[in-house]
């Protein structure tokens, strides 16, 4: 039964983390999902669902071992008052300080100077300055979609109506 005295608030909280020792990190991961105890619907596999998070860590890099170890629910302590009831989790891999995918590996510009016979850029090319001002451009605009659903949910946006009113 619902406590009609309950409001619901939505944390959000990023971090960075800095991986000193994959193989360390790994094993921690691998550690936790051997000594967790899977809730799983009739008919599932615990331990095969155990193997699948384990090759998961093996193979997917520093983020799936990061998203093994962390638990967003373990946030909010038992007894306080509180409690967690839905979670959304990712990793970004790669992510560099100031924010954002490396451009400049993702997109190196092609310098052979031949655009007609070129493979590789075949006379076009998104340098890292251009590729980083649409990635920035796509973010805003997501949150400004975002912020729109928020204020006006699934009303639609009409002649007398505009966006945030």
């Amino acid at each position: 039964m619902a406590n009609k005295d309950a409001v619901r608030v939505r944390l959000e909280v990023e971090l960075d983390v800095e991986v000193l020792d994959l193989a360390l990190l790994q094993a921690a991961a691998l550690k936790k999902i051997d000594a967790t105890e899977f809730a799983v619907d009739e008919g599932d596999d615990a331990e095969a669902l155990k193997e699948q998070e384990r090759n998961e860590v093996r193979s997917g890099g520093p983020g799936a071992a990061l998203l093994a170890l962390v638990d967003p629910f373990d946030l909010i302590p038992d007894g306080v008052g509180a409690e967690a009831k839905g979670s959304v989790c990712g990793a970004l891999s790669d992510v560099r300080p100031g924010g954002g995918p490396d451009f400049d590996a993702l997109f190196e510009v092609c310098a052979c100077g031949d655009e007609d016979s070129c493979d590789r850029s075949a006379g076009f090319q998104l340098t890292p300055p251009t590729a980083n001002a649409l990635w920035s451009a796509a973010q805003m605009l997501a949150d400004w979609g975002f912020d729109d659903v928020e204020a006006n949910g699934d009303e639609s946006v009409t002649s007398t109506r505009g966006a945030y009113s």
